[in-house]
C-alpha cells in the first residue's frame, strides 16, 4: 500500500510542479521521487537501466529529430508557405476553417494551437463564427489528425512501450479519426454558409512545402527506420529552405525540444520504477477482485490520469506499466489506451492548447467546454464500443 501512496504523491507532484516548472522537469522530478520512496536501495540501478534501455534511446532520438524537423519547417517558411497556397485551393471557407488547424497538426511543433488560432480567426469572422465555436474548431480539428499521424510522439511512445506496430494501431484508429471529423463537422461546420475564398494557389508549391513530412512517412511505411526517415526529411527541409551549410549545426541545435526530451526520459524512468515496485501485483489483485472488465479499468484510469494531470505522455507510460499483461503486444488494447488517454488530455483544463486558444479568442472555459466535453465523451464511448467489437 505504501507504493500506491508514493504513486499518488508522484501524480500530485507532476500536477503541481508543471504549473511552475517545465513539463519535462516536472515529470523527471516526480519519477525520481517515486523511485526514491518506493525503491531507494536500487535507485541508481533503475536509473541506469532506464537511460540505457534500447527503447529509451530510440524514443529520445526520434523525439529529438521530430522537434528539429518541426522547427526547420517553421524557420525556413515552409509552414507559412503551405498555408498561403492552401487558402486559394480550398475555396469554401467552411472547409478551410477546420482544414487549417488539422494540417498544422501535422507539423511536429509545440504550441501549434497558437499558430492556427490567428490563421482561422479571419475566416471565422467572415463566417460570423463566435469565439466559443472558433475555440472549439481550433482545438478539436488540430487534434483529430493526431489519431492517425505517424509522427505524433505519443503515438510512437505507445507503440514502443507496448511492442505493437504503430501502423497496426493507426489502422484501428482510422474509424475513430473519421468519427471525430464527423462529430466536429456536424456540430460546428455544417450550419455555416458556403462562402468562397478568392485567388489562385499552387498545388505544386503546397506539396513542396509539405514534402519533408510526406517523405518521412512514405520512407517509414516502406520499411526504413523512423530515425533514418527523419534524417532524410530534415535534409530535404534544409535543402528546400536553402539553409547555409555553416548555419546548419546551430539551426539543428535550436530545433531540439529539450522539454519534450526530458519528459520522455522521465516517462521511461517512471515505467522502470513502477516495474520495480509492488504496484503491478496490487493492480493485478485489484482487477481480479473488482470483477470489472480490465478494459473498463484501463479506460477509466488512463482517461482520469490525463484529465487530472494534463500530461499525456506521463499518463501513458504509467498506464502501460500498470497494465502490462493487458496492453503488451495487443493492438486493440494499445489503441484503447491511447484513445482514452488522448481524450482525457484533450479536455483537460491544464492542456496547453486549451489555455492558449482560450487566451487568443478571449473565451472562458465554460464556452469551450459546452462543445468540447460532449464531443469527447461521444468519442470515448464510440472508441470503447468499436474496439470491443473488433
Amino acid at each position: 500500500m505504501f507504493d500506491l501512496l508514493t504513486l499518488l504523491i508522484a501524480f500530485a507532484l507532476i500536477s503541481l510542479l508543471s504549473r511552475r516548472l517545465s513539463y519535462g522537469i516536472a515529470v523527471v522530478i516526480a519519477s525520481a521521487v517515486f523511485i526514491a520512496l518506493s525503491n531507494a536501495q536500487d535507485f541508481i540501478q533503475i536509473l541506469i537501466k532506464a537511460l540505457t534501455d534500447e527503447t529509451t534511446i530510440n524514443l529520445l532520438t526520434i523525439v529529438a529529430l521530430i522537434g528539429i524537423l518541426g522547427y526547420l519547417m517553421q524557420k525556413t517558411g515552409e509552414t507559412d508557405g503551405f498555408i498561403r497556397e492552401l487558402k486559394p485551393i480550398v475555396k469554401k471557407q467552411k472547409v478551410l476553417l477546420p482544414t487549417i488547424p488539422m494540417l498544422l497538426g501535422l507539423l511536429p511543433i509545440p504550441g501549434g494551437a497558437l499558430m492556427s488560432a490567428p490563421l482561422i480567426d479571419g475566416v471565422a469572422k467572415k463566417l460570423n463564427v463566435n469565439s466559443s465555436w472558433a475555440s472549439f474548431i481550433n482545438v478539436w480539428f488540430r487534434h483529430t489528425i493526431l489519431l492517425i499521424f505517424p509522427l505524433e510522439p505519443t503515438l510512437i511512445l505507445v507503440a514502443k512501450l507496448t511492442g505493437v506496430n504503430m501502423y497496426s494501431i493507426i489502422l484501428l484508429q482510422i474509424p475513430m479519426f473519421v468519427a471525430a471529423v464527423l462529430v466536429g463537422y456536424l456540430l460546428a461546420i455544417r450550419r455555416l454558409p458556403g462562402k468562397e475564398e478568392n485567388g489562385n494557389g499552387s498545388a505544386w508549391k503546397l506539396l513542396l512545402n509539405l514534402s519533408p513530412i510526406a517523405v518521412v512517412i512514405l520512407l517509414n511505411i516502406a520499411g526504413l527506420h523512423l530515425v533514418l526517415s527523419l534524417a532524410v526529411g530534415i535534409a530535404l527541409s534544409l535543402a528546400i529552405g536553402r539553409v547555409r551549410p555553416r548555419s546548419v549545426p546551430y539551426t539543428l541545435f535550436r530545433g531540439l525540444n529539450f522539454d519534450l526530451i526530458l519528459a520522455i526520459g522521465g516517462v521511461m524512468l517512471f515505467k522502470w520504477g513502477i516495474e520495480s515496485s509492488s504496484l503491478l501485483g496490487l493492480i493485478e489483485n485489484f482487477v481480479r477482485q473488482s470483477h470489472l472488465p480490465p478494459a473498463v479499468l484501463l479506460t477509466v484510469l488512463s482517461f482520469s490520469m490525463t484529465f487530472a494531470m494534463g500530461l499525456l505522455s506521463a499518463a501513458l507510460g504509467i498506464a502501460v506499466a500498470l497494465f502490462p499483461y493487458l496492453v503488451m503486444g495487443n493492438a486493440v488494447y494499445a489503441s484503447l489506451l491511447f484513445m482514452s488517454s488522448f481524450l482525457g488530455y484533450l479536455i483537460s483544463p491544464l492542456h496547453l492548447c486549451n489555455v492558449v486558444t482560450l487566451n487568443y479568442f478571449r473565451e472562458n472555459l465554460k464556452g469551450l467546454y459546452t462543445k468540447l466535453l460532449p464531443s469527447a465523451l461521444i468519442m470515448l464511448i464510440f472508441s470503447f464500443v468499436f474496439l470491443a467489437l473488433v
